[in-house]
């Protein structure tokens, strides 16, 4: 089992140390702040932290850091010599920008010749790690599980069979499977079905973790009726061309006493999550005149296009129409804030 150094001892910590425990052999735990050495507790075990200074000894190990002050603490680590820095948890520029998307396409196709207007000072290999970088955050308990195991909706029973419609590159798919939890996953498009086969391989995950994933056409979920107890959907209701029928599929393959939890932007707001940019007056019913300014601004308006801007009373009615559920918002009914709904089949 490979060594690592964890550096970091806080909150952020509480995400990972479940599974770093599992993939590694912890040596040690490191913080900058004095106050957090010796024994410490997290997660009910106990855990020696120590001083960076003891990193020195150990400068051919990884070392994992877990902390809101990442880009710091690696610029140290550099200085001191460490030869190997994984930040888990970063979020880099391009993990946001819609035209990563097609970058990271062109990435995965191995043709950078391509990417982004045939730049010239494009770096294959350095661009190849940033990617990788970005969207490579699954060790971290995705918040959708978080969430649903704090509210009670997610019991830790790891039995339950759960669905992460449309899984992207299966950063929740993975952060449950890396838990225990029986999870699959279904995919759209192709690059992002590709490129999480490669990193299942590139990391070493059990081979048969592959054919958890399929790619759909979007329209019939290739599921029989009450498949699945869970099925989660984060940032892809936006994306599909028929609302209520995407939705009326998810609702199909549920079990009757299961659950599915919807997360999605909430176009009433004046912010596009997407591009990042704040457009000053509500988005939804002005797409066309957002699309103007994000020409305006020189970025890529492919992504505009892929996006039906929604809010919560189009969710709810696609869901009303699909039989009698109910519907909860775990943001407090806040009409301004994200699509963040449970959904289950009333029982009687």
């Amino acid at each position: 089992m490979k060594e690592i150094i964890i550096f970091g001892f806080g909150n952020s910590l509480s995400y990972y140390i479940d599974v770093l425990e599992k993939l590694y052999k912890i040596l040690f735990l490191c913080d900058s702040d004095p106050n957090k050495w010796g024994k410490r507790e997290l997660n009910d075990k106990i855990y020696e932290v120590k001083s960076p200074e003891c990193i020195k000894e150990y400068l051919d190990t990884a070392i994992f850091v877990v902390s809101i002050h990442w880009e710091e603490i690696v610029e140290h680590l550099y200085e001191m010599g460490c030869s190997y820095v994984v930040v888990p948890m970063s979020k880099y520029p391009l993990r946001n920008d819609p035209n990563c998307y097609y970058e990271l396409e062109q990435y995965i196709n191995g043709d950078p010749g391509k990417w982004y207007g045939n730049r010239t000072d494009f770096d294959y290999v350095e661009y190849g790690k940033i990617v990788y970088s970005g969207w490579n955050d699954h060790l971290r308990l995705h918040f959708m599980l978080k969430r649903t195991l704090d509210y009670g909706y997610l019991p830790s029973n790891t039995s339950l069979k759960i669905l992460d419609y449309g899984c992207g590159v299966g950063t929740l798919c993975l952060s449950a499977l890396l838990r225990g939890y029986d999870c699959y996953g279904v995919e759209v498009e192709e690059w992002k079905y590709a490129f999480l086969k490669k990193k299942i391989g590139e990391l070493s995950y059990p081979k048969d973790w592959k054919e958890r994933f399929l790619i759909y056409d979007g329209n019939k979920l290739p599921f029989e009726d009450a498949s699945f107890d869970v099925v989660f959907t984060y940032q892809v209701l936006e994306h599909v061309i028929d609302l209520e029928k995407s939705v009326r599929e998810i609702l199909r393959i549920l079990k009757p006493e299961g659950f599915a939890y919807l997360h999605c932007p909430n176009y009433d707001r004046t912010y596009e999550e997407h591009y990042m940019f704040e457009f000053g007056k509500p988005l939804r019913g002005n797409k066309e005149e957002f699309k103007k300014v994000v020409k305006a601004i020189g970025a890529d308006c492919k992504e505009v296009d892929n996006l039906n801007f929604i809010n919560k009373d189009d969710v709810k009615k696609a869901i009303k129409l699909c039989g009698d559920y109910s519907i909860v918002d775990l943001l407090n009914d806040d009409p301004l804030s994200d699509i963040d709904f449970i959904v289950k089949k009333h029982c009687y």
